[in-house]
Protein backbone atom coordinates (compact mmCIF):
# COMPACT_ATOMS: atom_id res chain seq x y z
CA UNK A 1 0.00 0.00 0.00
CA UNK A 2 2.80 2.31 0.85
CA UNK A 3 4.16 1.49 -2.85
CA UNK A 4 1.64 2.61 -4.49
CA UNK A 5 1.61 6.22 -2.60
CA UNK A 6 5.09 6.81 -2.49
CA UNK A 7 4.90 7.97 -6.50
CA UNK A 8 2.10 10.24 -5.85
CA UNK A 9 3.63 11.60 -2.69
CA UNK A 10 6.70 12.63 -4.02
CA UNK A 11 5.05 14.08 -7.07
CA UNK A 12 3.28 16.38 -4.72
CA UNK A 13 6.42 16.54 -2.54
CA UNK A 14 8.55 18.07 -6.01
CA UNK A 15 5.61 20.02 -7.20
CA UNK A 16 5.20 21.91 -3.85
CA UNK A 17 8.78 22.56 -3.76
CA UNK A 18 9.46 23.94 -7.40
CA UNK A 19 6.35 26.30 -6.85
CA UNK A 20 7.55 27.54 -3.62
CA UNK A 21 11.54 28.81 -5.80
CA UNK A 22 9.13 30.23 -8.41
CA UNK A 23 9.25 34.11 -8.04
CA UNK A 24 6.31 36.00 -8.90
CA UNK A 25 6.10 39.89 -9.71
CA UNK A 26 2.77 40.67 -10.52
CA UNK A 27 3.69 40.67 -13.85
CA UNK A 28 2.87 37.61 -15.65
CA UNK A 29 1.08 38.65 -19.26
CA UNK A 30 -1.31 36.18 -20.39
CA UNK A 31 -1.73 36.66 -24.48
CA UNK A 32 -5.07 37.80 -25.26
CA UNK A 33 -6.18 39.03 -21.74
CA UNK A 34 -7.30 42.66 -21.85
CA UNK A 35 -5.33 44.93 -19.15
CA UNK A 36 -7.08 48.25 -18.97
CA UNK A 37 -4.86 51.84 -18.44
CA UNK A 38 -5.76 52.59 -14.84
CA UNK A 39 -5.82 55.95 -13.76
CA UNK A 40 -6.01 57.23 -10.24
CA UNK A 41 -5.81 60.29 -8.30
CA UNK A 42 -5.59 63.71 -10.07
CA UNK A 43 -4.53 63.76 -13.05
CA UNK A 44 -0.57 65.78 -12.83
CA UNK A 45 1.06 66.64 -15.75
CA UNK A 46 4.32 69.34 -16.23
CA UNK A 47 1.92 71.86 -17.20
CA UNK A 48 -0.17 72.24 -14.35
CA UNK A 49 3.16 72.85 -12.41
CA UNK A 50 4.03 75.97 -14.96
CA UNK A 51 1.08 77.27 -14.33
CA UNK A 52 1.75 77.08 -10.33
CA UNK A 53 3.19 80.49 -8.71
CA UNK A 54 4.28 81.39 -5.61
CA UNK A 55 1.62 83.89 -3.62
CA UNK A 56 -0.91 81.95 -5.06
CA UNK A 57 -3.91 81.45 -2.84
CA UNK A 58 -5.45 77.84 -2.19
CA UNK A 59 -8.67 78.83 -4.23
CA UNK A 60 -5.95 79.32 -7.38
CA UNK A 61 -4.32 76.43 -6.98
CA UNK A 62 -7.24 74.30 -6.14
CA UNK A 63 -9.14 75.48 -9.31
CA UNK A 64 -5.17 74.41 -11.69
CA UNK A 65 -4.63 71.02 -9.65
CA UNK A 66 -7.91 70.03 -8.59
CA UNK A 67 -8.79 68.77 -4.96
CA UNK A 68 -5.86 67.25 -2.98
CA UNK A 69 -5.75 63.98 -2.45
CA UNK A 70 -5.01 64.19 1.53
CA UNK A 71 -5.90 67.06 3.07
CA UNK A 72 -4.84 66.32 6.84
CA UNK A 73 -6.45 68.36 9.37
CA UNK A 74 -3.45 68.18 11.54
CA UNK A 75 -1.23 69.93 8.87
CA UNK A 76 -3.62 72.21 7.06
CA UNK A 77 -1.31 73.99 5.86
CA UNK A 78 0.36 70.80 3.85
CA UNK A 79 -1.78 69.48 0.69
CA UNK A 80 -0.51 66.33 -0.72
CA UNK A 81 -1.19 65.15 -4.73
CA UNK A 82 -1.28 61.61 -5.23
CA UNK A 83 -1.02 60.25 -9.37
CA UNK A 84 -1.06 57.00 -10.13
CA UNK A 85 -1.22 55.59 -13.69
CA UNK A 86 -0.61 51.56 -15.00
CA UNK A 87 -0.58 51.42 -19.09
CA UNK A 88 -2.13 48.18 -20.41
CA UNK A 89 -0.93 46.08 -17.01
CA UNK A 90 2.86 47.41 -16.86
CA UNK A 91 4.32 48.67 -13.43
CA UNK A 92 2.87 51.10 -11.40
CA UNK A 93 4.01 55.00 -12.33
CA UNK A 94 3.44 57.17 -9.04
CA UNK A 95 3.65 60.87 -8.94
CA UNK A 96 3.57 62.60 -5.42
CA UNK A 97 3.62 66.40 -4.82
CA UNK A 98 3.33 68.23 -1.65
CA UNK A 99 2.40 72.01 -1.34
CA UNK A 100 3.26 74.01 1.46
CA UNK A 101 1.31 77.31 1.99
CA UNK A 102 2.14 80.67 4.66
CA UNK A 103 -0.69 82.23 5.38
CA UNK A 104 -2.78 80.78 3.04
CA UNK A 105 -0.44 81.64 0.36
CA UNK A 106 1.60 78.51 -2.05
CA UNK A 107 4.91 79.09 -0.49
CA UNK A 108 6.86 76.13 -2.18
CA UNK A 109 6.63 72.57 -3.63
CA UNK A 110 8.30 69.69 -3.21
CA UNK A 111 7.88 65.69 -4.29
CA UNK A 112 8.19 63.96 -7.69
CA UNK A 113 8.04 65.51 -11.23
CA UNK A 114 8.65 63.40 -13.69
CA UNK A 115 11.46 64.92 -16.43
CA UNK A 116 9.28 62.75 -19.24
CA UNK A 117 6.23 65.29 -18.36
CA UNK A 118 7.97 67.92 -19.28
CA UNK A 119 7.84 69.03 -22.81
CA UNK A 120 11.27 69.56 -24.81
CA UNK A 121 12.64 73.20 -25.56
CA UNK A 122 13.59 72.24 -28.66
CA UNK A 123 10.43 70.99 -29.89
CA UNK A 124 8.98 74.31 -29.01
CA UNK A 125 12.21 76.09 -30.77
CA UNK A 126 11.00 74.95 -34.24
CA UNK A 127 8.55 76.98 -36.17
CA UNK A 128 5.39 75.64 -37.12
CA UNK A 129 4.75 74.04 -40.28
CA UNK A 130 2.52 75.41 -42.72
CA UNK A 131 0.51 73.31 -45.17
CA UNK A 132 -1.23 74.14 -47.65
CA UNK A 133 -4.36 72.21 -48.11
CA UNK A 134 -5.85 72.24 -51.65
CA UNK A 135 -9.31 73.64 -52.51
CA UNK A 136 -11.94 70.69 -52.61
CA UNK A 137 -13.78 71.53 -55.96
CA UNK A 138 -9.79 71.92 -56.97
CA UNK A 139 -10.07 67.80 -56.59
CA UNK A 140 -11.00 65.91 -59.46
CA UNK A 141 -13.55 63.57 -57.73
CA UNK A 142 -12.55 59.83 -57.11
CA UNK A 143 -14.11 56.72 -59.46
CA UNK A 144 -15.85 55.74 -56.56
CA UNK A 145 -17.83 58.70 -55.39
CA UNK A 146 -18.45 59.39 -59.10
CA UNK A 147 -19.93 56.00 -58.91
CA UNK A 148 -21.68 56.58 -55.71
CA UNK A 149 -22.93 59.74 -56.76
CA UNK A 150 -24.75 57.59 -60.17
CA UNK A 151 -26.39 54.91 -58.33
CA UNK A 152 -29.91 55.13 -56.97
CA UNK A 153 -30.67 55.51 -53.38
CA UNK A 154 -33.57 53.37 -52.29
CA UNK A 155 -36.49 55.48 -50.60
CA UNK A 156 -35.17 58.49 -52.22
CA UNK A 157 -38.02 60.73 -53.59
CA UNK A 158 -36.73 62.79 -56.40
CA UNK A 159 -33.52 62.88 -58.45
CA UNK A 160 -30.18 63.28 -57.37
CA UNK A 161 -28.18 66.29 -57.43
CA UNK A 162 -25.23 65.56 -59.10
CA UNK A 163 -22.12 67.30 -58.97
CA UNK A 164 -19.86 68.07 -62.31
CA UNK A 165 -16.62 66.26 -62.07
CA UNK A 166 -13.46 68.51 -62.81
CA UNK A 167 -13.31 67.63 -65.96
CA UNK A 168 -16.47 68.80 -66.62
CA UNK A 169 -16.36 72.17 -65.13
CA UNK A 170 -13.69 72.85 -67.22
CA UNK A 171 -15.56 71.66 -70.27
CA UNK A 172 -18.35 73.76 -69.32
CA UNK A 173 -16.47 76.87 -69.17
CA UNK A 174 -14.56 76.24 -72.39
CA UNK A 175 -17.81 76.22 -73.95
CA UNK A 176 -18.89 79.90 -72.36
CA UNK A 177 -16.37 81.70 -73.05
CA UNK A 178 -16.76 79.63 -77.03
CA UNK A 179 -20.36 81.54 -76.96
CA UNK A 180 -19.17 84.56 -75.59
CA UNK A 181 -15.93 85.32 -77.52
CA UNK A 182 -18.56 84.92 -80.78
CA UNK A 183 -21.38 87.41 -80.09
Amino acid sequence: MFRKILPLFSACLCLLVFTGCARYDGDYKLPGVYRPDIQQGNVLDQDMFDRLKSGMNKNQVRFILGTPAINDPFHADRWDYIYTSSENGSRRKQIHITLYFEDDKLSFLEGDVISSLRRPTEELKQPAKIVDVPDSKSRRRSLVDRVIDALPVVGDDGPRKRTPDRSEEDTQDEDEQETGDES
